[in-house]
């Protein structure tokens, strides 16, 4: 679904602002993953430049309502990817509630029964 201006202010193309704690809590982010940054990512990562550019392009990602599937073995990142993404459309004034796969599969189990 593409940005509905009616929802919110579009996301800042360029300034940035400070995260705190309230801003990972109200995101129902847990606070093992509060440093999570692309930054952080492994250079090694095969996801890392898809994270990047994914980031990067967020504001154009918001307008045309482009999304984004991180899939694959446990351990190896998703998380803390996804958390990333959350956390710089934070900074750009967006909003972000973060759900686990588990929590995600919890609420359609509990949706369906």
């Amino acid at each position: 679904m593409p940005f509905d201006p009616n929802y919110r202010e579009p996301l800042f193309k360029g300034h940035r602002r400070a995260l705190f704690r309230g801003d990972f809590k109200d995101a129902n982010i847990g606070d093992e993953f509060w440093n999570c940054d692309v930054e952080n990512i492994p250079d090694k990562a095969p996801y890392k430049k898809t994270i990047q550019s994914y980031i990067d392009n967020l504001y154009g990602h918001e307008r045309n309502g482009t999304g984004l599937i991180l899939y694959g073995d446990y351990g190896t990142g998703k998380t803390g990817a996804a958390v990333a993404v959350c956390a710089e459309a934070m900074r750009r004034g967006g909003r972000a509630w973060f759900l686990s796969s588990w929590e995600i599969e919890e609420t359609f189990r509990n949706t369906i029964a």
